[in-house]
């Protein structure tokens, strides 16, 4: 990761810089443990790198294990990310979690 690297689409909101990235990292490894990230398909173009992931970890609270899919797309420079925009279901994890009531957000986006 470039110095200057930005990071969009995380909870945290915009990262600026590897610091804050690394900040992010271990607030994120603070609350979960056990983190497994598998790439299940990429296309690439001469700078760009797009991924479809799977994560898997556990909740260090609860023991909760949860698994959610996210795709990542960025930017590279001289074998470096300068730039990346994550889109994670964070709200599939809140309602693994039980922060979130997995029946409201059914009602609310069912037909």
């Amino acid at each position: 990761m470039a110095s200057d690297a930005v990071v969009h689409g995380l909870p945290a909101g915009d990262l600026e810089g590897t610091e804050a990235f690394r900040a992010f990292h271990a607030a994120f490894n603070g609350v979960f443990s056990e983190i497994s990230v598998t790439v299940e398909r990429t296309i690439e173009d001469s700078e760009s790198v797009a991924a479809w992931c799977k994560a898997r970890m556990t909740h260090r609270e609860t023991g909760k294990v949860t698994e959610f899919n996210g795709a990542v797309i960025g930017t590279f420079r001289d074998g470096m990310i300068q730039e990346s925009w994550d889109c994670w279901n964070f709200l599939g994890l809140l309602t693994q979690l039980g922060t979130v009531d997995a029946a409201v957000v059914e009602a609310t986006f069912s037909p």
